[in-house]
């Protein structure tokens, strides 16, 4: 017997939860928290690089090198000295994998 007042919420709640979790220690979300444990290793112009791709993810992802830099008030070699400090071959490697951490979906268990 189903005691819960709303069941299917705290289901959900649970199975959303789950799944959460499992794209915070999935490899492709590791370049954000390898990005936030860098910060104390990185040139202060990297730092502000670090700073703009933390806050803005999906914009750093479109946007070329020019604008990057731009916006993180840097050079346009320092974006890719960024890269290569985190441990990237240079911007569309860091590119590759920070889509693969932005891309994780949340599927329900009922939908194989």
């Amino acid at each position: 017997m189903i005691t819960a007042e709303q069941p299917t919420v705290t289901g959900a709640s649970a199975i959303l939860d789950s799944q959460l979790r499992a794209l915070q220690t999935a490899p492709g979300s590791a370049i954000l928290t390898q990005i936030r444990r860098a910060r104390s290793a990185l040139s202060p112009a990297e730092l502000r690089v670090a700073e703009q791709v933390l806050a803005h993810p999906r914009s750093v992802l479109n946007q070329p090198i020019v604008e990057i830099a731009r916006a993180a008030q840097v050079s346009q070699p320092t974006v890719i000295r960024f890269c290569r400090s985190i441990g990237c071959e240079g911007l569309s490697d860091f590119k590759l994998r920070l889509a693969s951490g932005l891309t994780g979906t949340v599927r329900s268990p009922m939908c194989r």
